[in-house]
């Protein structure tokens, strides 16, 4: 089973910002996160995520800015998972799940031909 370090955040509290530097993504154990991003069309919600959830993925693939904000809708606590020990877990059912999950996400952005 895909693990990491424990971490805990209070409601409110911002777990990392859009155009903060990425290295780790986050497992969701309890509470849930709101992932916003903002544009020149102001804030959007991208989505509200509860336990068995992750996000911040993309810093797995490609360590480069953070493109949304993920703050605690409430109180979480989170594993953080970097990228050795992602790779390190590819062929456990668990990140194979998340593989999946991460290719729907793609497709439902409509990026898969890019």
């Amino acid at each position: 089973m895909l693990s990491g370090i424990p971490v805990r955040f209070e409601s409110g509290a911002v777990i990392f910002r859009q155009g903060d530097g990425a290295a780790d993504l986050y497992l969701i154990r309890t509470g849930s996160v709101r992932i916003v991003r903002t544009d020149s069309h102001g804030e959007r919600v991208l989505a509200e995520l509860g336990p068995g959830s992750f996000f911040g993925e993309m810093a797995i693939f490609d360590p480069g800015p953070r493109s949304a904000t993920a703050t605690a809708a409430t109180d979480v606590e989170l594993e953080a998972v970097d990228r050795g020990s992602f790779l390190a877990a590819m062929d456990e059912p668990d990140v194979q799940e998340m593989l999946a999950e991460m290719a729907r996400r793609i497709r439902e952005l409509g990026l898969e031909h890019m």
